[in-house]
């Protein structure tokens, strides 16, 4: 397997089997397949922060996992270049993902000893924005109190 491989290995690891009580079900992409459809600005400003921390953009990966049931859905979602702390790639990847959005703006919760923005996407579904360490975390769902799900990530 090659580096950027490997690295989307390492983030697949880290995305939960289960969530707030749904299975979920998970993909992983890299750089490769998706950079061509990125927005030049964010893959400038990706760019900036891997140089800035001596990384290697080559290593992005995105991944996504979900599940529904009768109570509702989660869907998380996961970006990560290896030894770039995610505040740094948060703002890009916000606007990435929720390109229609302010995120700097949103709010701000505590859920456990996580703090999240809270972006309301309309239909009484939220995203929840976060970092731990090299990783950038969104939750999307309906569930009114995501703690438990914003907890089971790693």
């Amino acid at each position: 397997p090659t580096a950027a491989e490997l690295a989307a290995d390492e983030l697949a690891a880290l995305l939960p089997e289960n969530a707030g009580g749904y299975a979920l079900q998970s993909a992983v992409f890299t750089l490769d397949p998706i950079g061509a459809e990125l927005d030049r600005e964010i893959l400038a400003e990706l760019q900036a922060a891997a140089e800035a921390n001596e990384a290697d953009l080559g290593l992005f990966a995105i991944g996504q996992a979900g599940g529904s049931g009768p109570e509702g859905f989660v869907t998380v979602a996961a970006v990560r270049i290896p030894g770039v702390p995610g505040e740094q790639l948060q703002a890009a990847v916000a606007e990435l993902l929720l390109p229609e959005f302010d995120t700097e703006g949103a709010p701000v919760e505590e859920h456990g000893e996580r703090s999240a923005r809270v972006i309301d996407l309309g239909d009484g579904q939220s995203a929840y924005i976060f970092s731990s360490g090299d990783v950038v975390w969104f939750v999307v769902t309906a569930d009114e109190d995501p703690g438990e799900i914003i907890a089971s990530l790693p």
